[in-house]
């Protein structure tokens, strides 16, 4: 058996990492700020120009990436116990996508330029709407889940690009969410996040044991006293809207669900009731490095940060696939 680090341990490693990195996150960019800055940009008054950018761009930004890792990681890990696949996340099965065709749709209908809860609203209908087609799809047949979910994330994803064309005028704005950005993350977008994610986890987490059964074969689950239809629907409703609440305001980031859980699975093993805050801290500290380099790595150019996790996460997933091939 593979040993691991003591749970009480990684936790604090991966939180001391974690802590770091923002840090970092906050010091790096455009406009480098020494960490005595940071300090001072946070607690003293009045705001000068390295405040301004610390308080309204850099922290915001920072808390952002944070909870869209965490969320998106933990939805991946729910993902993968539903469907009884390691491969499944929300990227690969279309709910990322599906959120992302919603938001745009109410974006060219000007429905999401006002009120700021319609935002992560027709996220989640999106989210819902590709969820239930994908869990539809997985009672047919467990074995073309992933292919299917590709196929229905590439119709969505299409949808969006025609929403794109047709809707010109904000096209670097739209084109460049669609692909993953932490640019426009304010304090009232993280706070809807974060109530977002403090309920999902919550929910999730009180389940955890429920996961361990469901990766059982039904009957072994069921014997064990485990409503498995129900558990599935009340777990795809909170991974939903834990999808919705990071896709909505950050966009598309692909393979983030599917990289943080197998991380974690190597440094905590298998068992949820770790792995879904090891996954947590992994996805967050994936994310907010990733977007650091993304945002540094050209200097004054940013890229987007899916595709930084889609260079990391591809790789991962052609192993994955090619080793099912092989099993069977």
């Amino acid at each position: 058996m593979r040993k691991t680090l003591p749970f009480p341990l990684l936790i604090i490693i991966l939180s001391i990492i974690l802590a770091s990195l923002m840090i970092l996150g906050i010091c790096l960019g455009s406009v480098q700020i020494s960490i005595k800055s940071v300090i001072e940009g946070i607690f003293r008054t009045p705001e000068n120009t390295h405040q301004f950018i610390i308080r309204n761009i850099r922290i915001p930004r920072v808390l952002g990436s944070v909870l869209c890792g965490a969320m998106l990681g933990v939805c991946g890990v729910v993902f993968q116990a539903v469907f009884r696949n390691p491969m499944a996340d929300p990227y690969l099965l279309g709910v990322s996508s599906g959120a992302s065709l919603a938001v745009a749709l109410g974006s060219l209908a000007g429905l999401s330029m006002g009120f700021l809860p319609s935002i992560p609203l027709l996220a989640f209908i999106g989210a819902m709407v590709a969820s239930l087609i994908v869990m539809a799809i997985s009672r047919n047949s467990q074995r073309t889940l992933i292919l299917s979910g590709v196929a229905l994330s590439s119709l969505f994803s299409a949808l969006t690009t025609l929403v794109v064309y047709l809707h010109r005028h904000e096209l670097a704005n739209i084109l460049f969410w669609t692909m993953g950005s932490f640019s426009a993350m304010n304090m009232n977008k993280v706070t809807i996040m974060l109530v977002t994610a403090i309920a999902a986890f919550v929910a999730i987490g009180f389940k955890a044991r429920a996961l361990d059964l469901l990766l059982l074969d039904e009957g072994s689950a069921r014997s064990l006293g485990l409503n498995v239809e129900g558990t599935r629907r009340f777990m795809l409703f909170a991974a939903t809207i834990c999808t919705a609440g990071a896709v909505c305001f950050c966009g598309v980031i692909g393979f983030a669900g599917l990289l943080a859980p197998h991380i974690a699975r190597l440094l905590s093993g298998n068992e949820h009731k770790r792995l879904i805050p090891v996954t947590a801290l992994t996805g967050a500290i994936l994310i907010l490095a990733s977007d650091t380099v993304s945002r540094t790595i050209m200097g004054s150019t940013e890229i987007p940060v899916g595709v930084i996790t889609s260079i990391l996460g591809a790789p991962l997933f052609i192993s994955l696939a090619s080793g099912r091939r092989s099993a069977q």
